[in-house]
């Protein structure tokens, strides 16, 4: 659930931003649909201009498979600076950018191998 409202947060965002660099009105914020009783309604907020730069993220799991890797080696590459995030709450929202970056340079598996020194 929570990765649905980050993709929701981050349209919103890239709507708002469009839409205000065009010169376009906002429409009034509302909360229009009905809501079944079993159902859920998430408010989503954000803060942008027409200035506000477009930072294209994805979840920890959605990095996890563009990378072929477990969530935890995703964190763990976080951790170490491999791949960029930005921490939303408790969860990290992984730079596309850096994830794309990693995709089109992979590193073998495994420890790296040592160069035999020649005398």
């Amino acid at each position: 659930m929570q990765d649905v409202a980050f993709m929701a947060q981050d349209l919103l965002e890239n709507r708002i931003v469009m839409a205000l660099s065009k010169g376009e009105e906002l429409p009034v914020p509302t909360f229009g649909h009905f809501c079944t009783p079993d159902g859920y309604r998430i408010g989503i907020v954000v803060e942008c201009d027409k200035d506000t730069s477009q930072e294209v993220t994805m979840s920890v799991a959605e990095a996890a498979d563009v990378l072929d890797v477990s969530e935890s080696r995703i964190r763990a590459m976080i951790r170490d600076g491999i791949l960029s995030s930005r921490k939303v709450g408790r969860v990290h929202m992984v730079d596309a950018e850096s994830v794309m970056r990693r995709f089109n340079e992979p590193v073998g598996a495994g420890r790296p191998k040592h160069k035999l020194e020649t005398v």
